[in-house]
Protein backbone atom coordinates (compact mmCIF):
# COMPACT_ATOMS: atom_id res chain seq x y z
CA UNK A 1 0.00 0.00 0.00
CA UNK A 2 2.70 2.25 1.01
CA UNK A 3 4.74 1.66 -2.03
CA UNK A 4 1.29 2.33 -4.00
CA UNK A 5 0.93 5.71 -2.16
CA UNK A 6 4.34 6.65 -3.50
CA UNK A 7 4.36 6.00 -7.04
CA UNK A 8 0.84 7.73 -7.22
CA UNK A 9 2.47 10.33 -5.47
CA UNK A 10 5.40 10.76 -8.43
CA UNK A 11 2.64 10.75 -10.91
CA UNK A 12 0.96 13.80 -9.28
CA UNK A 13 4.11 15.99 -9.39
CA UNK A 14 5.32 14.68 -13.38
CA UNK A 15 4.45 16.67 -15.95
CA UNK A 16 5.65 13.46 -18.36
CA UNK A 17 4.40 10.56 -17.34
CA UNK A 18 5.55 7.89 -19.71
CA UNK A 19 8.16 6.78 -17.81
CA UNK A 20 6.35 6.29 -14.47
CA UNK A 21 3.57 5.13 -16.24
CA UNK A 22 5.68 2.35 -18.57
CA UNK A 23 7.53 1.20 -15.15
CA UNK A 24 4.73 0.73 -13.08
CA UNK A 25 3.60 -1.98 -16.28
CA UNK A 26 6.66 -4.14 -16.55
CA UNK A 27 6.84 -4.78 -13.08
CA UNK A 28 3.29 -5.58 -12.72
CA UNK A 29 4.30 -7.96 -15.96
CA UNK A 30 7.48 -9.03 -14.06
CA UNK A 31 5.17 -10.21 -10.92
CA UNK A 32 3.39 -12.52 -13.13
CA UNK A 33 0.88 -10.21 -14.56
CA UNK A 34 -2.44 -8.09 -12.96
CA UNK A 35 -4.01 -4.83 -13.43
CA UNK A 36 -2.52 -0.87 -13.76
CA UNK A 37 -4.92 0.91 -12.18
CA UNK A 38 -5.11 4.45 -12.74
CA UNK A 39 -7.31 6.90 -10.70
CA UNK A 40 -9.24 10.65 -11.70
CA UNK A 41 -6.02 12.52 -13.26
CA UNK A 42 -4.37 13.68 -16.80
CA UNK A 43 -1.71 11.50 -17.57
CA UNK A 44 0.17 13.26 -20.35
CA UNK A 45 2.42 10.99 -22.32
CA UNK A 46 5.83 11.41 -24.85
CA UNK A 47 5.25 8.12 -26.29
CA UNK A 48 3.23 5.25 -26.80
CA UNK A 49 1.92 3.27 -23.74
CA UNK A 50 3.09 -0.03 -24.00
CA UNK A 51 0.79 -2.56 -21.98
CA UNK A 52 2.15 -6.08 -21.58
CA UNK A 53 -0.25 -8.69 -22.37
CA UNK A 54 -0.70 -9.80 -19.13
CA UNK A 55 -1.60 -6.26 -17.82
CA UNK A 56 -4.91 -5.36 -17.74
CA UNK A 57 -5.37 -1.18 -17.80
CA UNK A 58 -8.66 0.24 -15.35
CA UNK A 59 -8.85 4.32 -15.29
CA UNK A 60 -11.98 5.63 -13.17
CA UNK A 61 -14.12 7.60 -15.59
CA UNK A 62 -12.39 11.28 -15.13
CA UNK A 63 -8.88 9.72 -16.00
CA UNK A 64 -7.19 10.37 -18.93
CA UNK A 65 -4.38 8.86 -21.21
CA UNK A 66 -3.33 12.22 -23.61
CA UNK A 67 -0.59 12.26 -26.53
CA UNK A 68 1.48 15.37 -25.82
CA UNK A 69 2.14 17.78 -28.69
CA UNK A 70 5.56 16.33 -28.70
CA UNK A 71 4.18 12.84 -28.92
CA UNK A 72 6.20 10.65 -31.07
CA UNK A 73 4.76 7.22 -32.42
CA UNK A 74 1.65 5.94 -33.80
CA UNK A 75 -0.70 5.13 -31.43
CA UNK A 76 -1.25 6.19 -27.19
CA UNK A 77 -2.24 3.14 -26.33
CA UNK A 78 -0.52 -0.36 -27.98
CA UNK A 79 -1.32 -3.98 -26.42
CA UNK A 80 1.45 -5.76 -26.32
CA UNK A 81 1.23 -9.61 -27.68
CA UNK A 82 2.38 -12.04 -24.95
CA UNK A 83 3.97 -14.23 -26.83
CA UNK A 84 4.34 -17.95 -29.07
CA UNK A 85 4.18 -19.27 -25.14
CA UNK A 86 0.90 -17.45 -24.85
CA UNK A 87 -1.46 -18.75 -27.55
CA UNK A 88 -4.75 -18.75 -26.26
CA UNK A 89 -4.06 -16.83 -23.36
CA UNK A 90 -6.44 -14.51 -21.10
CA UNK A 91 -5.12 -11.00 -22.36
CA UNK A 92 -7.38 -8.79 -19.25
CA UNK A 93 -9.08 -5.67 -20.71
CA UNK A 94 -8.75 -2.29 -21.12
CA UNK A 95 -11.34 -0.56 -19.18
CA UNK A 96 -12.72 2.97 -18.15
CA UNK A 97 -11.27 6.44 -18.92
CA UNK A 98 -10.80 8.13 -21.67
CA UNK A 99 -7.81 7.93 -24.78
CA UNK A 100 -6.84 11.44 -25.92
CA UNK A 101 -4.91 11.27 -29.36
CA UNK A 102 -4.36 15.11 -28.51
CA UNK A 103 -6.20 15.92 -32.42
CA UNK A 104 -2.78 14.77 -33.37
CA UNK A 105 -2.43 12.05 -36.62
CA UNK A 106 -2.45 8.87 -34.06
CA UNK A 107 -4.57 6.01 -33.37
CA UNK A 108 -6.13 5.77 -29.79
CA UNK A 109 -5.89 2.47 -29.12
CA UNK A 110 -3.59 -0.31 -30.96
CA UNK A 111 -3.91 -4.33 -30.38
CA UNK A 112 -1.60 -5.45 -32.91
CA UNK A 113 -2.31 -9.33 -31.99
CA UNK A 114 -4.55 -10.70 -28.94
CA UNK A 115 -7.13 -12.62 -27.88
CA UNK A 116 -9.33 -12.55 -24.93
CA UNK A 117 -9.17 -9.46 -24.29
CA UNK A 118 -12.03 -6.98 -23.71
CA UNK A 119 -12.31 -3.14 -24.20
CA UNK A 120 -15.10 -1.94 -22.90
CA UNK A 121 -16.27 1.70 -20.79
CA UNK A 122 -14.08 3.88 -23.04
CA UNK A 123 -14.00 6.79 -24.27
CA UNK A 124 -10.87 7.64 -27.49
CA UNK A 125 -11.28 10.67 -28.42
CA UNK A 126 -9.35 13.30 -31.09
CA UNK A 127 -7.17 10.13 -32.24
CA UNK A 128 -7.54 11.48 -36.37
CA UNK A 129 -5.86 8.03 -37.94
CA UNK A 130 -7.91 5.50 -36.01
CA UNK A 131 -10.03 5.15 -32.83
CA UNK A 132 -9.07 1.30 -32.34
CA UNK A 133 -6.78 -1.12 -34.71
CA UNK A 134 -7.26 -4.86 -33.93
CA UNK A 135 -5.49 -7.36 -34.89
CA UNK A 136 -2.77 -6.12 -37.88
CA UNK A 137 -1.23 -9.16 -36.85
CA UNK A 138 -3.69 -11.57 -36.56
CA UNK A 139 -5.35 -13.04 -33.18
CA UNK A 140 -9.49 -13.98 -32.48
CA UNK A 141 -12.08 -12.70 -29.81
CA UNK A 142 -10.95 -8.90 -28.91
CA UNK A 143 -14.39 -7.79 -27.89
CA UNK A 144 -15.59 -3.91 -27.93
CA UNK A 145 -18.42 -2.80 -25.58
CA UNK A 146 -19.69 0.08 -24.56
CA UNK A 147 -17.04 2.27 -26.48
CA UNK A 148 -17.63 5.64 -27.89
CA UNK A 149 -14.88 7.11 -30.82
CA UNK A 150 -15.00 10.65 -31.70
CA UNK A 151 -13.46 13.60 -33.01
CA UNK A 152 -14.33 17.17 -31.62
CA UNK A 153 -16.84 18.80 -34.19
CA UNK A 154 -13.72 21.08 -35.53
CA UNK A 155 -11.24 17.95 -35.43
CA UNK A 156 -10.62 17.03 -39.71
CA UNK A 157 -10.08 13.64 -39.97
CA UNK A 158 -6.80 12.32 -42.32
CA UNK A 159 -7.47 10.67 -45.20
CA UNK A 160 -8.15 6.74 -45.14
CA UNK A 161 -9.21 6.87 -41.48
CA UNK A 162 -11.11 4.62 -39.28
CA UNK A 163 -13.30 4.66 -36.24
CA UNK A 164 -12.99 1.37 -35.50
CA UNK A 165 -11.36 -1.87 -37.87
CA UNK A 166 -11.21 -5.19 -37.04
CA UNK A 167 -7.90 -6.32 -39.59
CA UNK A 168 -7.45 -10.17 -39.21
CA UNK A 169 -9.75 -10.99 -35.92
CA UNK A 170 -12.08 -12.82 -35.65
CA UNK A 171 -14.89 -14.31 -33.61
CA UNK A 172 -15.15 -10.98 -31.85
CA UNK A 173 -18.01 -9.22 -30.42
CA UNK A 174 -18.96 -5.71 -31.08
CA UNK A 175 -21.74 -4.07 -29.07
CA UNK A 176 -22.99 -0.39 -27.73
CA UNK A 177 -20.24 1.55 -29.62
CA UNK A 178 -20.84 5.18 -30.87
CA UNK A 179 -18.52 6.59 -33.82
CA UNK A 180 -18.05 10.54 -35.25
CA UNK A 181 -15.91 11.98 -37.02
CA UNK A 182 -14.11 9.19 -39.28
CA UNK A 183 -13.91 9.11 -43.54
CA UNK A 184 -15.06 5.14 -42.24
CA UNK A 185 -16.83 4.42 -39.39
CA UNK A 186 -16.79 1.52 -39.22
CA UNK A 187 -14.69 -1.27 -40.83
CA UNK A 188 -14.05 -5.49 -40.90
CA UNK A 189 -11.53 -6.95 -42.94
CA UNK A 190 -11.62 -10.42 -40.97
CA UNK A 191 -14.76 -13.10 -40.26
CA UNK A 192 -17.35 -14.26 -37.99
CA UNK A 193 -17.24 -11.24 -36.09
CA UNK A 194 -20.80 -10.01 -34.95
CA UNK A 195 -21.57 -6.56 -34.98
CA UNK A 196 -24.82 -4.88 -33.26
CA UNK A 197 -26.17 -1.49 -31.98
CA UNK A 198 -23.45 1.18 -33.58
CA UNK A 199 -23.96 4.08 -34.56
CA UNK A 200 -21.51 5.85 -37.07
CA UNK A 201 -21.86 10.22 -37.79
CA UNK A 202 -19.60 13.03 -38.58
CA UNK A 203 -19.78 16.14 -37.97
CA UNK A 204 -19.27 18.67 -41.49
CA UNK A 205 -15.79 20.20 -39.98
CA UNK A 206 -14.33 16.26 -39.50
CA UNK A 207 -14.88 15.86 -43.40
CA UNK A 208 -17.02 13.54 -45.37
CA UNK A 209 -18.22 10.05 -44.55
CA UNK A 210 -17.82 8.30 -47.49
CA UNK A 211 -18.68 4.87 -45.88
CA UNK A 212 -20.33 4.22 -42.30
CA UNK A 213 -19.67 0.41 -42.56
CA UNK A 214 -17.25 -0.85 -44.49
CA UNK A 215 -18.12 -4.97 -44.56
CA UNK A 216 -14.95 -6.85 -46.10
CA UNK A 217 -15.43 -9.28 -43.78
CA UNK A 218 -16.24 -12.73 -44.62
CA UNK A 219 -20.00 -13.92 -42.51
CA UNK A 220 -20.08 -10.83 -40.14
CA UNK A 221 -23.41 -9.74 -38.67
CA UNK A 222 -24.45 -6.46 -38.25
CA UNK A 223 -27.43 -6.48 -36.13
CA UNK A 224 -29.21 -2.75 -35.25
CA UNK A 225 -26.64 -0.70 -36.59
CA UNK A 226 -27.26 2.98 -37.42
CA UNK A 227 -25.38 4.87 -40.44
CA UNK A 228 -26.54 8.37 -40.12
CA UNK A 229 -26.04 10.22 -42.93
CA UNK A 230 -22.75 9.63 -45.30
CA UNK A 231 -21.74 12.33 -47.23
CA UNK A 232 -18.66 12.85 -49.42
CA UNK A 233 -19.71 16.15 -51.94
CA UNK A 234 -21.18 15.00 -55.26
CA UNK A 235 -19.52 12.04 -55.04
CA UNK A 236 -21.51 8.68 -53.92
CA UNK A 237 -21.07 7.94 -49.76
CA UNK A 238 -22.52 4.51 -48.40
CA UNK A 239 -24.40 3.52 -45.46
CA UNK A 240 -23.11 -0.15 -45.86
CA UNK A 241 -20.47 -1.31 -48.59
CA UNK A 242 -20.55 -4.86 -48.62
CA UNK A 243 -17.54 -6.31 -50.64
CA UNK A 244 -17.22 -10.05 -49.40
CA UNK A 245 -19.88 -13.00 -48.99
CA UNK A 246 -22.29 -14.16 -46.60
CA UNK A 247 -22.89 -11.00 -44.38
CA UNK A 248 -26.31 -10.15 -43.25
CA UNK A 249 -27.16 -6.64 -41.90
CA UNK A 250 -30.94 -6.99 -40.24
CA UNK A 251 -32.81 -4.60 -38.14
CA UNK A 252 -30.45 -1.46 -39.67
CA UNK A 253 -31.20 1.87 -40.31
CA UNK A 254 -29.80 4.72 -42.94
CA UNK A 255 -30.46 7.89 -42.56
CA UNK A 256 -29.59 10.92 -44.07
CA UNK A 257 -29.81 14.99 -42.52
CA UNK A 258 -28.91 17.80 -43.67
CA UNK A 259 -25.26 17.02 -43.96
CA UNK A 260 -26.20 14.26 -46.51
CA UNK A 261 -25.97 15.52 -50.96
CA UNK A 262 -29.26 15.33 -51.73
CA UNK A 263 -29.52 11.77 -54.21
CA UNK A 264 -25.84 10.72 -53.29
CA UNK A 265 -25.88 8.08 -50.64
CA UNK A 266 -26.38 4.56 -51.14
CA UNK A 267 -27.93 2.55 -48.30
CA UNK A 268 -26.84 -0.88 -48.88
CA UNK A 269 -24.54 -1.03 -51.77
CA UNK A 270 -23.00 -5.05 -52.82
CA UNK A 271 -20.06 -5.58 -54.99
CA UNK A 272 -19.78 -8.35 -57.90
CA UNK A 273 -18.12 -10.69 -55.15
CA UNK A 274 -20.44 -10.17 -51.79
CA UNK A 275 -22.52 -12.65 -52.73
CA UNK A 276 -25.28 -14.57 -50.78
CA UNK A 277 -25.66 -12.24 -47.90
CA UNK A 278 -29.16 -11.49 -46.28
CA UNK A 279 -30.83 -7.79 -45.50
CA UNK A 280 -33.70 -8.67 -43.18
CA UNK A 281 -36.24 -5.83 -41.73
CA UNK A 282 -33.81 -2.69 -42.24
CA UNK A 283 -35.25 1.38 -42.82
CA UNK A 284 -34.18 3.95 -45.35
CA UNK A 285 -35.35 7.30 -44.42
CA UNK A 286 -34.18 10.79 -45.40
CA UNK A 287 -34.93 14.67 -44.74
CA UNK A 288 -36.71 16.37 -47.83
CA UNK A 289 -33.73 17.46 -49.87
CA UNK A 290 -31.25 15.13 -49.01
CA UNK A 291 -32.74 11.85 -50.13
CA UNK A 292 -31.30 8.84 -50.95
CA UNK A 293 -30.21 7.94 -54.47
CA UNK A 294 -30.83 4.56 -53.65
CA UNK A 295 -32.10 2.03 -50.59
CA UNK A 296 -29.92 -0.91 -52.73
CA UNK A 297 -27.34 -0.84 -55.34
CA UNK A 298 -24.58 -3.20 -56.80
CA UNK A 299 -25.24 -7.06 -57.55
CA UNK A 300 -28.45 -7.74 -56.31
CA UNK A 301 -28.41 -11.30 -57.74
CA UNK A 302 -27.64 -13.30 -55.16
CA UNK A 303 -28.88 -11.96 -52.03
CA UNK A 304 -31.89 -12.10 -49.72
CA UNK A 305 -33.53 -8.97 -49.45
CA UNK A 306 -36.62 -8.92 -47.39
CA UNK A 307 -38.90 -6.62 -44.84
CA UNK A 308 -37.37 -3.66 -45.55
CA UNK A 309 -39.33 -0.57 -45.40
CA UNK A 310 -38.86 2.33 -47.81
CA UNK A 311 -39.64 6.29 -46.93
CA UNK A 312 -40.82 8.34 -49.80
CA UNK A 313 -37.14 10.39 -49.34
CA UNK A 314 -35.13 7.28 -51.17
CA UNK A 315 -35.59 7.60 -54.88
CA UNK A 316 -34.51 4.45 -55.87
CA UNK A 317 -33.33 0.70 -55.79
CA UNK A 318 -36.41 -0.54 -53.81
CA UNK A 319 -36.17 -4.55 -53.55
CA UNK A 320 -37.56 -7.28 -52.03
CA UNK A 321 -36.61 -10.84 -53.07
CA UNK A 322 -35.25 -14.52 -52.46
CA UNK A 323 -32.01 -14.95 -54.46
CA UNK A 324 -31.36 -15.94 -57.95
CA UNK A 325 -28.28 -17.22 -57.30
CA UNK A 326 -26.27 -14.43 -59.88
CA UNK A 327 -22.33 -14.39 -58.66
CA UNK A 328 -22.55 -18.14 -58.02
CA UNK A 329 -24.76 -20.90 -57.20
CA UNK A 330 -26.93 -20.38 -54.73
CA UNK A 331 -27.91 -23.42 -51.70
CA UNK A 332 -30.91 -21.30 -50.73
CA UNK A 333 -34.01 -23.76 -51.65
CA UNK A 334 -36.84 -22.93 -54.20
CA UNK A 335 -39.98 -20.74 -52.51
CA UNK A 336 -42.63 -23.11 -53.20
CA UNK A 337 -46.02 -21.28 -53.03
CA UNK A 338 -48.84 -23.95 -51.96
CA UNK A 339 -52.69 -23.62 -52.18
CA UNK A 340 -54.61 -25.10 -49.70
CA UNK A 341 -57.65 -27.34 -50.96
Amino acid sequence: MQETTQWLAQLSQATDHTDLLQQRAREIEEAGGGTLALPDGIYHLARPLLLPGTVSLTMTPAARLRAMETFCGDAVLVKERIGESGQHAYYGSIRGGIIDGGKLPVTGIAVPSACRLDIRDVEVVNARMKGIDIGAEGWYEVNVSNVRCSLDPEVAHLPGSIGLHYQKCTDSLVSGVIIIGYETGLRSDSSSNDIQLVHVWNFPGNGPLKYCFYCNGWNDSYHQCYADSPFDGDNPAYGFYVARPFNRIVSGRIYCNDFATDGRAIGIFIEPGATHGSYLANHFTAREGHRIGAAFAGNLDAATILGNSFAPTVIDGLVCQLPSGGGGESRMPELKIVKGE
